[in-house]
């Protein structure tokens, strides 16, 4: 449903921005590369996070709550080619916002869906 949705990407985000933090602490963020070093950390923390839980369990921490998680449109389990798709798709602007509209781009891009577990 669209809360759940929503729930699970507000936890998503907060553990990802946790992580991206605490990598990001031993840096010197006070000069231009070091910046563009954060920036890049945040970037990897992101993909990281989303493709490697994705891949292996099914599902982020923020879907073992409400016990959803990620399948192909056909009710498999999704291939590395396809949760990397779904997991750049995330990238696109607007996207984390895309299901309050019905359009879950990285749903649609990498023929994924979110379901009940």
């Amino acid at each position: 449903s669209l809360w759940i949705r929503f729930i699970n990407f507000i936890i998503d985000t907060i553990l990802w921005l946790l992580i991206t933090f605490i990598l990001t602490i031993p840096l010197d963020v006070t000069d231009g590369f070091q910046k563009l070093l954060g920036f890049i950390n945040m970037f990897f923390a992101f993909i990281s996070y989303y493709f490697i839980l994705e891949a292996t369990y099914g599902k982020t921490v923020g879907k073992y709550s409400p016990k959803s998680k990620v399948v192909t449109r056909s009710g498999d389990k999704p291939s590395k080619t396809e949760i990397m798709r779904r997991t750049f798709s995330k990238l696109i602007p607007f996207d984390r916002v895309s299901f309050f509209f019905s359009l879950n781009f990285h749903d649609r891009l990498s023929d994924t869906t979110v379901v009940r577990d």
